[in-house]
């Protein structure tokens, strides 16, 4: 987009603030290739500006920008009400600045294109936390768009357009990767009763531009993780039924699975994910299991065992930071478990956004995400759209406590879905529940799975979509890989 169109202002929005080493170097690295080496982020910078969703003092973000465009003072952390956490409080601050802004009637409009990733991330279910019905960072988003038609660009010949205009507001998400929120970010859910005024009638805007794209290929993970990723993550093979998911063939094969039988009969469902959906080499290289568990007797010895793992691991020439992750998942007194371990191995290792190598506690840069020479250890929301070579997820015997917990099940699927390579599942005394049972008989199936298809408590259809509002026919399309 910024290669055709360099004059627009492009802002690319995320929610996780340990994304910026991941999206600059990407950025950078597709701007240099589509360019044939002429073009990089550095050139483009004051015209494409990649943004955390909040920012703060000491770094820009896209509601700090606006806010400051518009000489609002812009909300911290701080200043907001100790009922919403972290993420909800993103949304209270938009909300508080769209109030402002029609207040004073101040103009938010300074982008020529807003790209959203982790859009499943930036919404909310509160009421409270909603602008008129809209997902209030959304309608930011839109508002903070300079309208095609005041561009000099042509209007695009759709009798449906709103009057102010097409903008050009395009948003990635996947649903299975929610962290805090079960609401899939979809058209009605963003803007509410007013998503058929903004996007117009018929599925696709001239040119044929499709107003929502579902991604079939997964270019990062594996076949057979990502197909424990959505098994385990869904619950697709747990004793009392599926957790989440699609219900219906047209919905798995948009995920990018070969489907055998009907979902409406309630008889058993076989799904093949093969290697036009999943062209990742590495199955076809090893005979290694990419997937593999192991349950101990206590929290010692798990971590012990991760270690000397991790120890092979760099041994056989992984680079410690990089290659090699480590992803926990909130179980108490994990970290003072794997700080012992690590120390006792002789291997450093650098908890994500922390000062130094080798400290649990302290407060350090939230970017950082990596540490040259250690082996990264993180918490499921640091680790949001980055990935290792080999990953290692441990105490997973807190999701057997809950094994009926959704937001725990899509944790664990973004754990094992950051895997380039390997991943290894760990846990205390998890062999013999139900959930341990359900993890290898999951391995084991690969990527040929059956299962019996029930109703979920969460319905999940058009999963990692991508929805485009207000571009026009010069604009060009996105996409994301299934799973990312």
């Amino acid at each position: 987009m910024h290669l055709k169109h360099p004059d627009w202002d492009i802002a690319l929005v995320f929610f996780s603030r340990s994304l910026y080493d991941q999206i600059t170097k990407w950025t950078d690295h597709w701007l240099r290739v589509q360019s044939n080496g002429d073009v990089t982020l550095a050139d483009a910078r004051h015209k494409l500006r990649i943004l955390h969703a909040w920012g703060a003092k000491e770094q820009a973000g896209f509601y700090r920008v606006l806010a400051e465009s518009v000489g609002v003072d812009p909300m911290a952390v701080s200043h907001i009400p100790k009922r919403f956490p972290y993420g909800l409080g993103l949304m209270y601050a938009c909300k508080k600045l769209l109030e402002a802004a029609d207040e004073q009637q101040l103009n938010l409009q300074q982008f020529d294109a807003v790209l959203i990733d982790e859009g499943q991330d930036l919404v909310s279910e509160v009421g409270d936390l909603q602008y008129e019905e809209r997902q209030a960072l959304y309608w930011l988003a839109y508002q903070s768009l300079r309208p095609v038609a005041n561009q000099g660009d042509r209007l695009l010949e759709d009798p449906a357009a709103p009057v102010q205009g097409l903008r050009r507001l395009i948003w990635a998400y996947d649903e299975a990767q929610s962290l805090d929120s079960l609401i899939i970010p979809d058209t009605r859910t963003v803007f509410g009763q007013s998503w058929q005024e903004i996007f117009g009638a018929g599925r696709q805007y001239s040119g044929g531009i499709g107003k929502s794209e579902v991604m079939k290929v997964c270019y990062r993970v594996p076949g057979p993780t990502l197909v424990a990723a959505h098994a385990l993550g869904m619950g697709l093979l747990r004793p009392g039924g599926m957790l989440s998911g699609p219900t219906r063939k047209a919905d798995w094969e948009n995920l990018g699975y070969q489907v055998s039988g009907d979902f409406r009969t309630r008889n058993e469902v076989a799904l093949l994910r093969d290697e036009k959906s999943s062209p990742h080499p590495l199955p076809t290289l090893t005979d290694d299991p990419l997937v593999s568990f192991s349950s101990h007797t206590d929290r010692d010895a798990e971590v012990a065992a991760v270690v000397q793992m991790i120890r092979r691991d760099i041994a056989e020439g992984l680079d410690p930071s990089r290659n090699i992750l480590v992803i926990h998942l909130g179980t108490e007194g994990i970290l003072t478990a794997l700080n012992k371990a690590f120390k006792a191995a002789g291997v450093t290792y650098y908890c994500a956004g922390k000062p130094q190598p080798n400290q649990v506690y302290g407060k350090g840069n939230p970017n950082d995400f990596w540490f040259p020479g250690a082996v990264t250890v993180t918490g499921i929301h640091q680790v949001k759209g980055n990935e290792a070579e080999s990953v290692y997820v441990v105490g997973v015997d807190r999701v057997a406590l809950q094994e009926d917990d959704i937001q725990l099940r899509n944790h664990l699927f973004v754990a094992l879905s950051r895997s380039k390579g390997w991943v290894h599942l760990s846990g205390v005394q998890v062999a013999e529940t139900a959930f341990g049972a359900e993890v290898q008989q999951v391995i084991a199936q690969g990527t040929h799975l059956r299962f019996i298809p029930s109703q979920p408590k969460r319905l999940l259809d058009d999963m990692d979509t991508i929805h485009v509002t207000g571009l026009d026919a010069g604009a060009g399309s996105a996409s994301v890989p299934a799973g990312d």
